[in-house]
């Protein structure tokens, strides 16, 4: 079984395996992306561990991995990953172990990064909203969805360019049980139905979980326990906004960090371009930590330049965010989200308008 995937024609993906182990993993992030067609080269491959050889010669051998010519091998966590002329494959035994952080790596190559938070078009002009998780980018995005002029290019991920261009990223939803009254559409599908099983049965739940997190980390092995787990549904964007309301790629006109604070009131100012460099690099930086390690054992083989991943990062948001209004908005960590999601809605609204 073969999937194939278009990013803007930045990056081409592709999914390689005997069954379907893999590819539902992938598609939480890149299902809008997926290709028709079949390609003969592509960008970043994606193959089961069973089919990795580790090469004979030419090792390079640690506690924790062995490395080779082109690559890695983390015999414990059956996980390997070479990298060839700019092209990543990747043996794995389950999916997205790091998938954001490689495709991180080719965009950067390509003068294009990936922005953790939110995305939208609002009246014509194009607007990030970098953030930690749980910040309330996924709220806000439910009551933006229902402006006039609005459309959608991400809820988790965007992509930018050094020209202030944003380009969509539209991976699944992650909706918590909270959300519900947000997406009142998903309460009677199977997304509902699975966050009300979960919140009735979640010793259950949990158990299953630990028991998957323990194969993995501690027996480096596949899931054993089959199915979805978490405390939240991914639901696909296309299931929450329709098709018509789907960005493709915009001008950004501003940048509006959210924040919590241990305040009362929504506090909005403007923020200075390396606060809100600095802050969404760390932001990207936490985001892609659990594949960092990857990168530095390249590094210490010399088939990774770190200095040269984290400079590139850093000149690509800065020239982008030179070119667009800048602000803060710090959100009460009690606020009523309703109250959050009006306040900040009217602010988009006059500031776009």
């Amino acid at each position: 079984m073969k999937s194939f995937y278009n990013i803007h024609n930045f990056l081409k993906v592709a999914v390689i395996e005997e069954n379907n182990d893999l590819t539902p993993g992938y598609d939480h992030y890149l299902r809008d992306f997926k290709a028709d067609e079949e390609y003969e080269t592509v960008d970043y491959e994606v193959r089961k561990f069973s089919e990795f050889q580790l090469p004979e010669s030419g090792l390079k051998i640690t506690d924790e991995f062995i490395g080779f010519d082109s690559g890695v091998y983390f015999p414990r966590e059956k996980f390997a990953l070479t990298l060839n002329n700019n092209k990543i494959c990747e043996y794995t035994a389950y999916a997205n172990r790091a998938t954001n952080l490689w495709l991180q790596v080719l965009l950067l190559k390509r003068g294009y990064s990936f922005l953790h938070g939110a995305g939208a078009e609002i009246n014509g002009k194009g607007l990030i909203f970098p953030a930690f998780g749980g910040t309330g980018k996924t709220t806000l995005m439910s009551k933006l969805r229902k402006e006039k002029n609005f459309k959608f290019f991400g809820d988790d991920f965007v992509i930018i360019d050094k020209n202030a261009k944003m380009h969509s990223y539209p991976s699944d939803f992650s909706i918590y049980d909270y959300h519900v009254k947000f997406f009142p559409e998903i309460r009677n599908t199977s997304f509902g139905r699975y966050l009300t099983m979960r919140k009735i049965f979640w010793p259950y739940y949990e158990g299953k979980r630990a028991v998957n997190f323990a194969a993995k980390r501690f027996l480096a092995g596949e899931p054993i326990l089959n199915g979805w787990h978490a405390d939240y549904a991914k639901v696909p964007a296309n299931f929450i906004v329709p098709s018509e309301q789907m960005g493709k790629q915009k001008d950004l006109f501003a940048g509006l960090f959210l924040s919590k604070y241990d305040g009362s009131e929504i506090k909005i100012e403007e923020m200075k371009l390396d606060e809100l460099v600095g802050e969404t690099a760390g932001i990207l930086h936490l985001e892609f930590s659990g594949g960092l390690k990857y990168l530095y054992s390249l590094e210490a083989l010399g088939l990774f330049d770190m200095l040269e991943f984290e400079t590139t990062q850093k000149e690509i948001l800065e020239k982008s965010f030179s070119k667009i209004k800048r602000y803060r908005i710090l959100v009460p960590r009690n606020i009523n989200l309703d109250d959050y999601c009006d306040k900040v809605t009217r602010f988009i609204n006059e500031i776009t308008a």
